[in-house]
């Protein structure tokens, strides 16, 4: 049973590997949040198939000479504690990517916003004919230009 439940931790730690990396757009970070909600509501059947390999360990071990059962009660105690970080790592790359994904949402809307108004100020600026106003543009791009350079960084980071 123990052996069971260990190839099936192997698996889920294998399905959501990739949840732990908290880079991408805001779409990547949704999916990578949505696939780490989906598996931790299907927990209980890690927790289950521990309790079963618990409770099976622990009828063997009173049958066990003394070194067999002690190593056999440390083989549970070590899966339970596996067990437990790795649904507090999955809870911590959930909470994380829910940050991610709701910060990049707000990046990308203020972005385009500001991309938008800019590029009103630029039509503006372009049929005024105020020879100051035209020579703000230069400045004005660049201030367009740091800002993309800026979310670029940004999200190469994520």
């Amino acid at each position: 049973f123990l052996q069971e439940f260990e190839q099936w931790l192997c698996d889920a730690r294998t399905s959501v590997k990739e949840c732990g990396d908290h880079s991408g757009d805001a779409h990547i970070i949704e999916e990578k949040l949505q696939k780490l909600e989906e598996f931790l509501t299907r927990a209980s059947v890690g927790q289950n198939k521990l309790d079963v390999a618990v409770a099976e360990g622990n009828k063997l071990v009173p049958y066990l000479p003394k070194p067999s059962a002690s190593q056999v009660q440390q083989q549970l105690a070590n899966s339970q504690e596996e067990w437990q970080s790795f649904l507090n790592q999955c809870q911590r790359n959930k909470r994380t990517l829910a940050d991610c994904a709701e910060e990049l949402t707000s990046f990308e809307s203020l972005h385009k916003n500001l991309s938008l108004w800019l590029q009103q100020a630029e039509g503006r600026m372009a049929t005024e004919s105020i020879g100051e106003n035209t020579r703000n543009i230069p400045v004005m791009q660049v201030e367009v230009e740091r800002m993309e350079d800026f979310y670029e960084e940004i999200q190469g980071r994520r």
